[in-house]
This record gives C-alpha cells, structure tokens and sequence, in this order.
C-alpha cells in the first residue's frame, strides 16, 4: 500500500490527499487546463469541469488500454512467428544431436544447463483429419452408427420469458426483478 502525504488537496474536500511522490497540486492542475480551454474562459461550473476532466483522463485510459493490448498481441504473434521459424530450422539437428548423444546407452535423455532433452515412447493414434467425411461414412452405413454422436444444448428463450411476465406481471422462479434506474455510461 503507498503511503499517503500530509498536505490536503487544495478545493478539495478536507482530508483528501495525495500518494506519496505525487505532488498534490499537480492533481487538481487540471481545472486550469480546463478552464484554459473551455470557449468563453471561466464561465464553466465545477460540476461540468469534473465530469469533463474525468471523461478526459477515462478516455485516456481506455486508449492507453487498447494501445497496449494491441502491442502485446503483436509481440505475441511476432515471439510465436519467431518460435515456430527456430523449430523449423533448428529442431531436426537438436533431434539429432540428442540421438547421437544417446546412441547405445541406456539413457533415455541428456541434461544440459537449459533444459532436457529425450525420447519418450507414444502410443498409436488415431486422427480424425476430416470429420464430415468420417460422419458421411457413418451415416452411409460404411461406419458404425455409434460413432455419431448428437448433442443438444438446452437454454432459457429469454425473450419468451419477458413475454411472459408482460403478460402475467409474476415474477418466474430463478428470477428477480431489477428495478428500472440510470446507468452512468461513457461513449467515445
């Protein structure tokens, strides 16, 4: 947890303070920023200057947000792209490599001082490479019928449901009913 200052915010209210390394003027600041750029100078209240003030730095947030997320998944896919390019070129002679360090011993991998590399025994599998085909094959008779699997997903018509307490005015079992209200909202 940060600790706090001591000195109180100024047109704030009392006991408001700022985290410590945090110069607290600076956080009220951006009433003159405002009042700088609001059309006709200082005749904005207090009220619009907060609600625009924390509007700007919402914003502000959510774009540092999606800029953000957007540099990740771009470093992703390219540290992936650079991962399956190494694979690519460099797994077959680290295979390699390893069974020539294995060849006629009992051991089943080598430890280096990055890590461990071996063989491991696989079973046989079966691979389903084009399900519709395998499905056709099956209805056709060629396959046995077991093989088809027919799943259902049971859900709530939620539309039905409002119909019905319209219509009746009782509130269904499993459900409550939020009362009608405002939501603060934030559009860009």
């Amino acid at each position: 947890m940060p600790e706090l200052a001591t000195e109180s915010l100024p047109g704030l209210p009392e006991g408001v303070v700022a985290p410590a390394g945090i110069d607290p003027h600076e956080l009220v600041d951006w009433r003159e920023e405002y009042i700088g750029d609001a059309p006709g100078g200082l005749d904005v209240s207090d009220a619009e200057m907060e609600l625009a003030h924390y509007l700007k730095v919402q914003n502000a947030i959510e774009a540092d947000m999606d800029r953000l997320t957007e540099n990740y998944r771009r470093c992703m896919t390219a540290l992936a792209r650079k991962r399956d390019g190494y694979v690519f070129l460099y797994a077959a002679r680290a295979e390699a490599a390893c069974r020539e360090l294995l060849k006629g011993g009992k051991k089943k991998s080598v430890r280096t001082l990055f890590g461990t590399a071996g063989f491991r025994a696989t079973k046989e599998l079966l691979v389903v490479e084009d399900d519709v085909a395998v499905l056709e094959a099956a209805q056709a008779g060629e396959l046995p019928a077991e093989l088809v699997k027919t799943t259902t997903t049971t859900r709530i018509d939620k539309e039905a449901l409002n119909a019905l307490y319209a219509a009746t005015g009782e509130i269904p079992v499993g459900c409550t009913l939020r009362p009608a209200g405002e939501a603060f909202y934030i559009k860009d």
